[in-house]
């Protein structure tokens, strides 16, 4: 049984048992094998690569996101903006801010799955690209939503969907 400081029980499982339900009789839930579409954000929200880094600031507020989907003219993914690497551009060169296109900056790991993938899939995703988001892109890398660390932690808290 997992304590508290207080010694207090925290959980009646297992330390590390997140795959089997607490309730009795219910059949165990294997959270890793859930599919990404079924927690992704969607739809995704879309800058043009060819976009000035002030209309990406505006998208960022306008909606509310952390991390905006890059794609090219005709609709496809081709990587991800994250509002701190905006940020960081910012501070180092104000003055060329809005001169400054989104493909100047979007150039790391393309973090993509498809909405098939499972979570444990996705997981590795954003380990091996160092990242804390995953663009769901179908099957002609058009993006169809988003999934963060803070979807899996809430998945991860809370097993049972719906």
């Amino acid at each position: 049984m997992t304590r508290q400081s207080t010694d207090r029980p925290v959980s009646d499982r297992p330390a590390g048992d997140a795959t089997r339900s607490h309730i009795p009789g219910e059949r165990p839930l294997d959270i890793r094998r859930i599919p990404v579409a079924t927690i992704m954000n969607s739809p995704a929200i879309a800058v043009r690569a060819d976009a000035p880094l002030d209309i990406a600031l505006t998208t960022f507020a306008v909606h509310g996101v952390r991390h905006l989907v890059v794609v090219d003219d005709e609709g496809r993914c081709v990587g991800m903006l994250t509002d701190r690497v905006v940020t960081a551009r910012w501070a180092m060169r104000p003055m060329t801010f809005a001169r400054t296109r989104v493909s100047q900056i979007c150039d790391g790991p393309r973090p993509f799955a498809a909405p098939a993938a499972t979570l444990a899939e996705v997981a590795r995703v954003l380990r091996r690209c160092s990242t804390d988001a995953v663009v769901v892109i179908d099957g002609d890398g058009r993006p169809v939503g988003v999934v963060t660390t803070s979807d899996l932690v809430a998945v991860i808290a809370k097993p049972k969907l719906g």
